[in-house]
């Protein structure tokens, strides 16, 4: 991770930016590794720097610190925070806890049993001091066609039997993986929000949230991306904000498809079905986060539930869903979906389509319309009219472990 450039300046330019704070601070670094971010701190006037960290590694922090001059400054302690003991009160917690989409294998528990024991209760802080969460919808087709469809053809040898099974582990199975922002299809919705001097790990666990989003273009939606960012805004920047001051800037280091890439990356929820969308469809539903202690189970499951739009006020049947799910995979296994078989509220949902031998994608609505996504209509039609109408939801279920 300290080859991770945007994570490790981020660190450092939060903690050498707010060298007022830190100068003549006690210091508390939990998960120190090889202690990079105590010497930001020391380097920054803490009096006192207390690195702690459970595994081997603090044996190198100790050597690292005696190497560079500091050791009467930088205290390695090897422990777990949960079971150590120091000689002091501390005036900041720095830590890089985050995992993958923020809480997967997170350490941040660890972090609440020290901030809730160690640090000042009145002028403490912690670096981080803020997270956040967001989600975006977005259209990455390759995903199926390198996992699902590959086994129609594997050198030659007709693998389809596989194909079943394939969709049930990859579309269940939440990716950690880059997206280019490119492949979004929706403004970002700020999921959560974590005051992290405040949360406890019950408000961690676990959380839902509604999600509305207005599709940017003509596509087809393929899933949803989760990334997080994390502030760090010291108490003094804070009051300064509140009065007012428009030139406090704290330091934010973002996972997002906007930014360069760092070592979480995005963690994307592919739904094994495809949704046509036209110009300011709406894409709605709820979203479930589930996680848990990295003692534990370092599972973190993902309940989505999608909402489904008609034409009319006449909603989907239970016994429709089937059919529906079948036919949006249809569309996923490049076969041609039987369009117009129930209703147009199906139809719009349902899309054709044929991927010719460069990969480049074809693909139409019914006859109805008679358009065809990402290219040019046959003849003057009317624009499809407005989704207004929600008349049912699919459930779809992942797990990132």
């Amino acid at each position: 991770m300290l080859q991770d450039r945007r994570r490790t300046l981020a660190y450092k330019n939060a903690i050498l930016g707010s060298k007022e704070e830190f100068a003549g601070k006690v210091v508390l670094d939990i998960g120190c590794g090889t202690g990079i971010l105590s010497h930001f701190c020391v380097q920054a006037g803490a009096r006192k720097v207390y690195a702690v960290d459970a595994s081997n590694i603090a044996d190198q922090a100790k050597l690292i610190a005696e190497e560079n001059g500091v050791a009467d400054k930088l205290v390695v302690i090897k422990g777990r925070i949960e079971e150590i003991e120091l000689p002091e009160q501390v005036d900041i917690i720095v830590s890089e806890w985050m995992g993958h989409c923020l809480l997967y294998e997170s350490m941040f528990d660890s972090v609440i049993v020290a901030r809730d024991k160690w640090l000042r209760k009145d002028t403490g802080f912690l670096f981080p001091s803020h997270a956040s969460m967001f989600m975006a919808p977005f259209n990455e087709e390759d995903y199926y066609h390198e996992h699902v469809d590959y086994w129609n053809d594997v050198y030659g040898v007709k693998m389809t039997s596989v194909i079943p099974l394939a969709e049930k582990c990859f579309f269940r199975e939440a990716e950690v993986a880059e997206i280019d922002a490119c492949h979004l299809l929706g403004q970002d919705l700020l999921l959560k929000s974590f005051d992290l001097m405040t949360v406890t790990g019950e408000e961690l666990r676990e959380f839902s949230v509604p999600f509305s989003f207005l599709s940017y273009q003509i596509n087809e939606l393929t899933g949803f991306c989760i990334w997080f960012d994390v502030k760090f805004e010291t108490r003094q920047m804070t009051e300064s904000i509140k009065s007012g001051r428009t030139d406090v800037r704290p330091v934010v280091l973002s996972t997002s498809p906007y930014e360069e890439p760092t070592h979480w990356m995005q963690t994307l929820l592919h739904i094994p079905a495809t949704v046509s969308l036209f110009q300011d469809d709406p894409i709605t539903g709820t979203i479930v986060v589930r996680s848990n202690p990295i003692h534990v189970n370092r599972k973190m499951l993902f309940s989505l539930s999608l909402d489904l739009y008609s034409f009319e006020e006449k909603p989907v049947k239970e016994e429709d869903k089937a059919e529906i799910m079948k036919l949006m995979k249809k569309g996923r296994q490049n076969k041609y979906a039987a369009l117009g078989k129930l209703d147009e509220r199906i139809a719009r949902w349902t899309v054709e389509m044929k991927v010719g031998k460069k990969g480049k994608k074809q693909a139409a609505l019914n006859t109805k319309y008679n358009w065809t996504p990402g290219g040019v209509s046959k003849k003057e039609i009317e624009p499809p009219p407005a989704l207004t109408t929600k008349c049912g939801s699919l459930q779809f279920d992942f797990e990132l472990e």
